[in-house]
């Protein structure tokens, strides 16, 4: 009996502790029944509450009504079918201010809606017509982003006798119009989502995973046998290699000396291990050769590759891979860091064979793939410094590809030693290749069928691109092939050269001639403290500003490591490009350039 006494003594101080617990029991219908009118605390004012009357019209959002409100988070929900009083109030203000602040404006923009619907008289909706030379229906173009000064809708003014509140806020879309801001920067949309031109230029494969595309070349470097054509993966690997056996070394030197040193000794013989690991991953990767399709490709009798020495000028045409999955700008590699260890078409951006033709074959086909655009166009891209023959065919189709080109891509390939210690080794071969370049441009020209012939050449290629064009200025005018748009961009050349000796002859050979110019290209940087003079792809205060030549400043759009290959891997730098070749727009009308002026000389840069 004792037990049982004492458990129920327990069990009356267990109901008890219940019974006034928040929330529950005796507190709970203390909040049930709390007044009509409630005060709110730390606001200069009191916000009387009262219940809606039957027959009263609800002016916000209808909740159900069929139970009375059983808690407080009910009680939040029906805040908003309440009619709200201002009564005057003298409390301090309440810590919780930031409850009180939302509890606040929540009340105003009742208070304004419900006035809007009881005073303000029921009005037709009105139809704004479409704005001028817009199609309601019609989409934005595939290539360009829409421009940012598109007019918004004008919202509804209120009536005159809607006067807002002296305490209230006004609308975002009430504050005056700010001014228009500049337009936006072009931006390359995917491939995918504009027409491909049918000239035979792109062939999508059967299953759809990647596109071949066909461009045509000239080259003066010697011939390799394509057996011997090591993968481009070999190099990265082997440079791994390297700079592991280096830093390996320099450890075990440190470990030796600071003998004591247990730390040192434990990372020299990490750095052996990675060494010896890297070193087994190269002479794989050294096996492998090319891709599968590249090699069945190479078995033909007129299959060539090209290395970095001096040869004969031949011509031919190359496959190249643009995977599905493949994005405007980029020039997709096999990676070391993800592994891959073989070029994949369906992934990379990959030459799959290279095919030499004699001259008559060569310009036939040209002259079909002209045959079959609608502008009946070409383009010529003349690489730069540090690029394989393999490279300068690869970023030809990228750019042939995300341009959407319609007429027959072309580029020439000049020796050069693809290699960052190769400078002034390029530096001789790009002048000795003007002569070949020369004929190869005359040529094309007159055999190739096209009413355009656009020309493209990147950094040192501009050195071969203007001695050519230079000398085919001293050629009578009857014999002097005329060139439509011609695009110098970084070029790596003597700018005071530029403007009093090639500049004058350009003018003479092109339709029109653009130049982009940077001031964050850190590879001209670096050429100018090795020649010790301004290169005339800078900008700021040594850009070059020739009559003649429109000068464009893309230092606002690019921001790649060096800077200097913005021509095929920035969208907007792109996009202008297309509405160079395509349109044939002069900068005024391009709207994401802005002109600006240096004195009386004018040139053009990109809306920050």
């Amino acid at each position: 009996m004792r037990s049982i006494g004492w458990w129920s003594c327990l069990g009356v101080l267990l109901w008890g502790a219940f019974a006034f617990m928040p929330g529950c029991g005796a507190q709970q219908k203390k909040a049930e029944n709390k007044p009509e009118v409630a005060e709110k605390e730390g606001s200069s004012s009191t916000i009387a509450y009262r219940k809606m009357e039957p027959g009263e019209e609800e002016k916000g959002d209808a909740l159900d009504e069929t139970a009375p409100p059983s808690n407080a988070k009910t009680e939040r929900k029906t805040r908003s079918r309440v009619v709200p009083a201002v009564v005057p109030d003298t409390k301090p203000a309440h810590p919780k201010s930031h409850r009180r602040k939302s509890v606040k404006k929540e009340v105003k923009q009742a208070a304004a809606k419900s006035r809007v619907h009881e005073d303000a008289a029921p009005k037709a909706p009105e139809t704004t017509a479409a704005p001028s030379g817009q199609d309601i229906g019609s989409t934005e173009p595939a290539l360009l982003a829409p421009s940012a000064s598109e007019a918004k809708p004008m919202a509804a003014k209120p009536s005159v006798d809607e006067e807002p509140a002296a305490d209230e806020e006004p609308e975002a879309d009430e504050e005056p119009a700010a001014e228009a801001p500049a337009p936006a920067m072009p931006k390359m949309a995917a491939p995918s989502e504009s027409a491909t031109p049918s000239t035979g230029t792109f062939t999508p494969t059967s299953d759809g995973q990647y596109t071949v595309v066909r461009v045509f070349y000239g080259t003066d470097r010697a011939a390799v046998d394509p057996a011997f054509v090591k993968n481009p993966l070999y190099y990265q690997w082997l440079l791994y290699t390297l700079s592991s056996a280096g830093g390996t070394l320099v450890l075990a030197s440190l470990a030796f000396y600071f003998w004591p040193r247990r730390l040192l000794k434990i990372l020299a013989g990490l750095g052996i291990t990675a060494t010896l690991l890297l070193g087994v991953l190269t002479g794989y990767v050294a096996t492998q050769g090319k891709m599968p399709g590249a090699v069945a490709t190479e078995k033909s009798a007129e299959a060539a590759a090209y290395g970095p020495d001096r040869g004969r000028l031949e011509l031919g045409t190359c496959e190249v891979s643009i995977p599905k999955e493949h994005e405007v700008g980029e020039l997709e590699s096999p990676s070391v860091l993800r592994l891959e260890f073989r070029e994949d078409p369906e992934k990379h951006v990959v030459l799959l064979g290279v095919t030499r033709q004699p001259a008559e074959e060569f310009f036939k086909q040209i002259q079909t793939c002209v045959g079959q655009s609608a502008q009946k166009a070409a383009f010529v891209f003349v690489h730069g410094y540090n690029v394989s023959f393999e490279d300068a065919a690869r970023r030809t189709a990228q750019m042939a590809y995300d341009l959407k080109f319609d007429g027959a891509p072309v580029f020439y390939s000049w020796p050069s030693q693809a290699s960052m210690l190769g400078y002034t080794v390029d530096e001789t071969n790009v002048e000795w290749s003007v002569p070949h370049l020369k004929q190869f441009l005359t040529d094309l020209a007159a055999q190739s069928g096209a009413k355009q012939i656009h020309l493209v050449a990147h950094s040192m290629g501009n050195r071969a691109l203007t001695s050519a064009l230079k000398e085919l200025a001293s050629l009578p005018e009857s014999d002097r092939p005329k060139f439509n748009e011609v695009l110098l961009t970084a070029p790596d050349v003597d700018a005071d050269t530029f403007k009093e000796r090639i500049a004058p002859a350009l003018a003479q050979t092109a339709r029109r001639i653009t130049l982009y110019a940077s001031s964050n290209d850190e590879a001209l940087a670096a050429s100018k403290k090795v020649h010790g003079y301004p290169r005339a792809g800078e900008s700021g205060e040594n850009m070059v500003i020739v009559p003649g030549i429109e000068t464009v400043d893309v230092s606002a759009v690019d921001t790649s490591l060096l800077g200097h290959c913005y021509y095929g891997d920035n969208r907007s730098v792109l996009a202008d490009i297309f509405e160079v070749l395509h349109d044939a727009k002069p900068p005024s009308q391009r709207t994401w350039l802005e002109e600006a002026k240096r004195g009386l000389d004018r040139y053009w840069i990109f809306h920050r």
